[in-house]
């Protein structure tokens, strides 16, 4: 697990945007104000992602999934 603060009033709201490869993690939180990255390793048979509120509750307002394409993709 990885905490960082985000150092400034949002209002209430927090926009997120997760990026999930292969054996890659990358959160950009408040348009890149603050920005984690993590290597992992999952069992292939996991296929979600969790997302949880801890010492309050939250819900989205917007959600939407994109499939990113391969660097590898033939030419």
């Amino acid at each position: 697990m990885h905490r960082a603060p985000l150092g400034h009033d949002t209002g209430g709201k927090l926009q997120l945007r997760v990026v999930v490869d292969t054996s890659s993690v990358e959160v950009y939180a408040a348009d890149g104000r603050v920005v984690m990255t993590d290597q992992v390793f999952p069992d292939p048979a996991n296929n979600g992602v969790p997302a949880y509120a801890t010492g309050g509750t939250a819900s989205p307002d917007a959600f939407s999934a994109q499939q990113l394409n391969s660097v590898w993709a033939d030419r």
